[in-house]
């Protein structure tokens, strides 16, 4: 009988009354008012960084090297040259060779000027990082093993009730307030769906 704002039922049942009753058009107009309104913070952002890109450009030149890999450790500031990026890329395996829109013999030129992807001659991020990770893989090798998230978790007494033939959890021999024999799970009652 949940009548807390923060109630699950109460709020999943709003959430499905914004999205199809008469107070879609209301949430719709918030949605467009908080969407406006962070558009023009994006934008004053995006001017003003730009503003601050071109004071300090002459300072990034003065930078061999310089980019983000380092502060990843991924390289070192010395080795961000096209040419290392390309030897690291020849000894990857075929899955993680050059995309299609960029080619050994264009050394980070685009096959086709119109394509975007590329930008001001410089490699893919992604791209980039896949090839490092790849080039890399010896000193992080990752345990292939996955880890269920769901399920029973087995506690130190379930095992060893386990391992002795006898059921994870003795059978319940508990009475509910109505006199009858507990349920194994939700015994309560449900939920007011209100």
């Amino acid at each position: 009988m949940a009548k807390s704002l923060r109630s699950k039922v109460k709020r999943s049942f709003r959430a499905n009354k914004r999205q199809d009753s008469v107070y879609a058009a209301t949430a719709a107009a918030r949605l467009d008012r908080l969407h406006a309104k962070l558009s023009a913070v994006v934008n004053a952002d995006v001017e003003r960084d730009t503003e601050d890109n071109m004071e300090q450009d002459g300072e990034e030149d003065e930078a061999p090297g310089w980019s983000w890999f380092t502060t990843l450790g991924l390289l070192d500031p010395q080795d961000i040259t096209p040419d290392r990026l390309w030897s690291i890329a020849d000894t990857t395996p075929d899955s993680f060779r050059t995309p299609r829109w960029l080619t050994p013999s264009s050394h980070g030129k685009p096959a086709d000027a119109d394509d975007q992807t590329l930008v001001n001659g410089s490699f893919s991020l992604f791209f980039v990082i896949r090839v490092l990770i790849e080039s890399n893989s010896d000193t992080m090798q990752i345990d292939s093993k996955r880890v269920s998230t769901h399920g029973p978790r087995g506690s130190r007494r379930e095992e060893w009730r386990l391992s002795k033939g006898l059921p994870a959890r003795p059978t319940s021999k508990g009475m509910n307030r109505q006199g009858g024999i507990a349920a194994k799970r939700k015994a309560g009652r449900s939920k007011r769906r209100r």
